[in-house]
């Protein structure tokens, strides 16, 4: 079983509520992702069986990916 970890930061959320800003990671084989959470990309890219995140009260939880 493949299970990710990850951490939800907190941030200064952009005046149009849209959380944190976009980023393209490019891997190894040379693939490209875009996302707002480094998590999601690596997730695509692992297709893992579970998601683990952990954040704090100041993580932005409510802010749309």
């Amino acid at each position: 079983m493949l299970v990710l970890i990850s951490f939800l930061g907190g941030g200064m959320k952009p005046a149009d509520g849209s959380g944190y800003r976009e980023a393209t990671y490019q891997f190894d084989d040379k693939t490209k992702d875009t996302s707002r959470y480094f998590a999601e990309t690596l997730a695509r890219k692992l297709q893992p069986d579970r998601v683990v995140m952990f954040g704090t009260s100041g993580s932005m939880w409510d802010v749309p990916h």
